[in-house]
């Protein structure tokens, strides 16, 4: 199974995300996992998508190995950074502890901070075009994502060559 969502970057514009992959133990070292980014990497291709990014454990050996024969390049220069729970209301100045802002700042600055991440209707017409969208957020925030059509039966065995 492959998890990914249209990103934007700055740098490069439009991008894919690869959130999860996921291979069920007894299949896995089978080429199911590289079929799977292959996929995911057709996908961005047909969205117009020059990047894909995902992150991996770094005691994942077997998988980091993988995405070493692929190509990919560890970005030893940037760093994982991450609020979560508490820490993220209470940025937003809707926690305990001390206010970064008001509510309604925060409030405005989450629905601008989307609207330029989402970039606005034109940018929606093309991530419908590259998958489903489906909407999951909360406080007023939504968050577009999609998943890939794609996904081997466990059943499936790798052809053999």
């Amino acid at each position: 199974m492959a998890f990914f969502y249209p990103t934007v970057s700055t740098w490069r514009g439009r991008c894919l995300h690869l959130e999860d992959l996921y291979v069920k133990p007894s299949h896995r070292r089978s080429g199911i996992g590289t079929r799977l980014i292959s996929s995911v990497c057709a996908a961005a291709t047909v969205a117009g998508c020059d990047r894909v990014t995902w992150q991996a454990l770094d005691w994942n050996t077997p998988a980091v190995k993988c995405y070493d024969r692929l190509g990919a390049v560890q970005l030893k220069e940037w760093l994982d950074l991450r609020l979560e729970g508490s820490e993220v209301a209470r940025v937003a100045g809707m926690g305990p502890g001390p206010r970064v802002r008001s509510t309604e700042t925060a409030a405005a600055s989450a629905v601008g901070a989307s609207a330029v991440a989402i970039g606005g209707k034109r940018s929606r017409s093309w991530l419908a075009s590259v998958g489903k969208p489906s909407l999951a957020g909360g406080r007023g925030v939504s968050k577009t994502a999609f998943t890939a059509g794609v996904r081997l039966a466990a059943a499936s065995k790798p052809s053999a060559k």
